[in-house]
């Protein structure tokens, strides 16, 4: 896939912060010994995000392409693979006007998402309290309902608004993706889940 030098650096820094040897941390007695190279990746990550600031719609070719008139009125979201490996995925989402991704979460999993165009309406939850659920129902609370417009950046880490749904509104949108860790088939599926307010209690449920 075409990508612009903006984006090859941006996925060099990936590669760089989430190698084989990365996630290792050191024991406390040698972090000294660590610290130089722990600042060295401290500086990389900050150059990923300054890219991530940096990255328009411009800077992948694909984008520039005429969009399918069925897919657009099938509201069907296209997925595009940039970058896939056993540490991250690098993916955009081109969502038509009105399309949604249900509540879903991303568990243990950190993204970082570039809206390269549109509008997009996120809403956000937490598990509230107790794992205690009635039929697999369970009390959830709403973390933010926000309205975001192109371009900037959001973050989502694993503890805070991890299950959240996504409508493209204002017309079509799209956004650039980094998930680290990727999805696996063992322990980091994506879950979906239904939504029910009763008295004023949000009720979510994996389906």
């Amino acid at each position: 896939m075409s990508v612009t030098t903006r984006v090859q650096q941006l996925l060099h820094e990936l590669k760089t912060i989430y190698g084989k040897n990365s996630s290792k941390a050191p024991s406390r007695s040698t972090v000294d010994r660590y610290a130089p190279e722990h600042r060295h990746r401290e500086d990389h990550k900050e150059q990923f995000r300054h890219l991530m600031q940096q990255i328009t719609s411009n800077d992948f070719e694909i984008l520039k392409e005429p969009t399918d008139n069925h897919l657009w009125k099938s509201k069907a979201i296209r997925y595009i693979p940039i970058l896939e490996d056993e540490n991250f995925t690098a993916a955009i989402f081109q969502l038509p006007p009105g399309a949604a991704m249900p509540l879903h979460d991303h568990p243990s999993m950190s993204v970082t998402s570039r809206l390269l165009y549109g509008t997009l309406r996120i809403k956000s939850y937490d598990w509230d309290g107790s794992h205690v659920s009635f039929r697999g129902w369970r009390k959830a609370k709403k973390v933010s309902d926000e309205i975001i417009k192109a371009p900037s950046v959001q973050e989502l880490d694993p503890s805070t608004g991890n299950i959240h749904s996504i409508e493209s509104i204002e017309g079509s949108s799209a956004f650039f993706d980094v998930l680290t860790p990727p999805y696996n088939q063992d322990d980091r599926t994506c879950r979906y889940y239904m939504e029910s307010i009763q008295d004023g209690i949000t009720y979510l449920k994996e389906h």
